[in-house]
């Protein structure tokens, strides 16, 4: 995957999400029924897989391109 693929993949995860959030918001949490559930909890575990699905990617490309940056650094102090 490229990184405009990554972008795309990413804003549709964001817009199913709060997709997902402003429907509970409208069914005023009418959702969430089942054994030992209040109304007034939002099932936030919900949206945890999505959050690392954009956000991991995100912190390791950083990571990569700061560790190819020192290595060039690096190198170039070696010449």
């Amino acid at each position: 995957m490229d990184k405009y693929q990554k972008m795309i993949l990413g804003f549709l995860i964001g817009i199913i999400s709060l997709a997902v959030i402003y429907l509970f918001v409208l069914l005023n949490g009418s959702v969430t029924g089942g054994s030992g559930s209040d109304d007034s909890s939002f099932p936030f575990y919900i949206f945890f897989p999505s959050w690392v699905a954009i956000f991991v990617p995100i912190i390791a490309r950083q990571r990569r391109e700061a560790k190819l940056e020192e290595e060039e650094i690096r190198n170039q102090l070696e010449e």
